[in-house]
């Protein structure tokens, strides 16, 4: 791996990494592919001598600078757009993104699948989380045009039939509008319907274990230490005169993929605590206990009401 040298960029420039290149027997480049496409069927087909082909990341596209450039943009009042996934066409991704000395702003998701843009939609920016299992409720007669493959031998196909890109330019007044657009866009054009419904689901909560006491510690003096210690027998994080809120962020981050988190503790100072790596990866609540009902916490499984996205055909 080279870096920092412009001069290779130049001549071989990239959307990304991995960046792969296709040479045949006699010397002669055939295909330059992202790493993905670099599959067991790819390349015992190529092997074979069969012309096989493949989507080529080094293809310049417009991008967002060369469109604010157009002369449309001086009289745009406002534009939405959808349109199919193109190597010519990039605006990238923004939530807002100021246009035209702040007199604009922008949304854009590129080359997305239809279930990612409804996602992107509705989860407004992170005011909601729809990116797990329990959070998301999709169902549809033909999953297959709204889901990108696991099979990357499909996905240059997909990608050229079922992948969107969305734009929205609206007044900076309206920026609080943008993802409530978006939403009325999706819906007007694909044939899904999406909601969010208030769910009761198996949730995560984190307490103090009752008559326990929490050992928190008094070191001010001495510098929070985050390890991470391996060996054949223990492989373990060691949180040292860790600040209880920092460590309950640990503990989301966790947690928070398999269940929602309620942080129930209430808890402020410092402490001691050591996770092991079985209790985290793959994660595993009985083991995650064992860990911290040494430390007096209790993690319980109960139902609680969260935002649910359920999306399904119209």
């Amino acid at each position: 791996m080279i870096t920092g040298d412009k001069k290779l960029h130049d001549l071989f420039p990239s959307d990304g990494y991995p960046y792969h290149v296709w040479i045949d027997t006699a010397g002669i480049i055939r295909n330059i592919s992202g790493g993905y496409n670099t599959t067991a069927e790819h390349v015992q087909n190529f092997l074979a001598g069969k012309n096989i082909v493949l989507k080529n990341p080094t293809q310049k596209k417009m991008n967002i600078e060369t469109f604010l450039a157009d002369h449309k943009l001086k009289t745009l009042v406002s534009s939405s757009t959808i349109s199919l996934c193109s190597d010519e066409w990039n605006p990238g991704g923004a939530n807002g993104e100021p246009l035209r000395n702040g007199t604009l702003v922008r949304l854009a998701r590129h080359c997305s699948s239809i279930l990612d843009l409804f996602i992107a939609a509705y989860t407004e920016n992170g005011k909601y989380n729809f990116y797990t299992d329990y959070s998301l409720k999709f169902e549809a007669e033909n999953v297959y045009p709204y889901i990108i493959p696991a099979d990357k031998n499909l996905y240059d196909d997909w990608l050229q039939k079922h992948a969107f890109t969305y734009e929205l330019i609206l007044p900076a007044s309206r920026k609080a509008e943008m993802f409530k657009i978006m939403q009325q866009d999706l819906q007007s054009h694909f044939d899904l319907k999406a909601e969010i419904r208030i769910t009761k689901v198996p949730a995560i909560i984190l307490r103090r274990l009752r008559h326990s006491v929490l050992n928190l510690l008094a070191k001010e003096t001495l510098n929070e230490t985050f390890r991470y210690r391996s060996d054949m027998s223990d492989s373990s994080y060691y949180f040292l005169n860790y600040p209880v809120e920092k460590f309950v962020d640990y503990l989301m981050g966790w947690v928070s993929y398999h269940y929602p988190f309620f942080n129930e503790l209430n808890e402020t100072g410092n402490l001691d605590i050591c996770i092991r790596e079985k209790s985290v990866d793959p994660f595993n609540i009985d083991y995650l206990n064992q860990d911290l009902l040494k430390h007096g916490l209790t993690l319980t499984i109960e139902q609680r009401e969260i935002p649910v996205l359920y999306i399904s055909n119209k």
